[in-house]
């Protein structure tokens, strides 16, 4: 066999040595065992050679390139990240006091499974709020699919023209982007234009609901800020659109509940006394939960869809009256019929909640993926 092109300034394989070796051993010459394995005869001397003086027949390890990091300078590392996680890179190389680059830190910390990722939004939860969502998802646990149908669920949401504001960044483990250090916390309060709401069951849903803003003469108190207080929740909400739909479920003697937040409209005393009055029962809720509840994911491609809008000059609203007809026009172009479905995914989200400890859970980023590629296939 002939030396191929190739062969010079390449490394013999095991299985090449090996076949020297026993071509060697049944008395070939070394001119012979080059013609057939196509390995130069020095190669191939030297192999034998270490083959009858240490018994070798694969290759010697190698010294290389000295590592620029330890164990202990990767470990030292990883206890950086985890002290402060929304360190930057520069950061991190810089209290780590190891001589080298910034993209060698980062390509060290990506092969330990960090990576840089958007902060998910998330309501803060203090120890207490834990605690009740932890009660509240033992309580109702062991409730069955047809339980949960039999449910309204509402909520309120803002639509503005403006931009939000950049989430920030942090170095997480794979599959760590629900733990409490890796979260941004959202408050109440952050970003407010226009205010909807709406609700909907596993059968039907209501209008999106433009929230009036009330005028100076319907001032209460001197620290009345104007907003939605629970007259105008009962009256202009409540009354108009949940009650039909409450009825045509079948009201309080069907077991149906309606679902809300702990806002102050939905828990004073006045609205508590209407709903004695209609036979309208709430059900109690766990506090900073909207991961429990299935309409924030609509919220969610309804928000996109909007972007979607405001990214087109040619479609982009002006004014309140064009939000509002903007907003109603992609409520009703929502994929119903596949989101009364998501319903049946709550007895996996309480009991998710309980995993949790009433902790943060992933329910509602995973969904949000999912009903965006809806929204975008559509």
């Amino acid at each position: 066999m002939p030396i191929g092109p190739d062969s010079r300034g390449r490394e013999s394989t095991h299985e090449e040595r090996i076949r020297v070796i026993q071509l060697k051993s049944e008395g070939h010459s070394y001119r012979d065992i080059q013609q057939q394995t196509g390995i130069g005869k020095t190669v191939v001397h030297r192999i034998f050679n270490e083959w009858n003086t240490e018994n070798a027949v694969f290759h010697k390890p190698r010294s290389g390139q000295p590592k620029k990091l330890s164990d202990r300078n990767k470990r030292h590392l990883q206890v950086l990240v985890k002290r402060n996680p929304h360190a930057t890179l520069r950061e991190i190389t810089a209290d780590s006091g190891l001589n080298c680059s910034i993209r060698f830190v980062g390509d060290r910390l990506r092969s330990q499974q960090w990576r840089v990722r958007i902060c998910r939004r998330k309501p803060w939860l203090t120890p207490a709020n834990r605690l009740k969502r932890k009660r509240w998802a033992r309580q109702y646990a062991s409730k069955a699919v047809k339980w949960w149908r039999n449910k309204i669920y509402t909520d309120e949401v803002y639509l503005s023209i403006g931009s939000m504001p950049q989430r920030p960044t942090v170095q997480q483990k794979l599959g760590a982007a629900f733990e409490d250090r890796n979260l941004a916390p959202t408050f109440k309060g952050d970003f407010e234009t226009i205010q909807f709401f709406a609700g909907f069951s596993s059968t039907g849903h209501t209008q999106l609901v433009p929230i009036r803003q009330r005028q100076e003469h319907e001032r209460e108190s001197n620290t009345d800020r104007l907003g939605l207080n629970s007259t105008q929740y009962v009256n202009e909400v409540l009354v108009p659109h949940v009650l039909p739909l409450y009825e045509a479920m079948g009201g309080s003697n069907a077991g149906v509940h309606t679902i809300e937040d702990g806002a102050s409209y939905h828990t004073s005393a006045y609205t508590r006394r209407w709903r004695l009055m209609n036979e309208m029962i709430r059900l109690d809720w766990a506090p900073h939960s909207p991961d429990m509840n299935p309409i924030e994911n609509v919220w969610s491609i309804l928000k996109a869809g909007f972007r979607k809008v405001m990214r087109d000059p040619n479609q982009r609203p002006h004014g309140r009256e064009e939000v509002i007809a903007v907003a109603q026009r992609l409520w009703e172009e929502l994929p119903w019929e596949r989101i009364y479905r998501w319903i049946d995914g709550m007895p996996r989200r309480v009991c998710t909640l309980l995993r949790k400890n009433g902790g943060p859970t992933q329910w509602y980023s995973l969904l949000y993926v999912y009903t965006t590629c809806i929204l975008i296939h559509n």
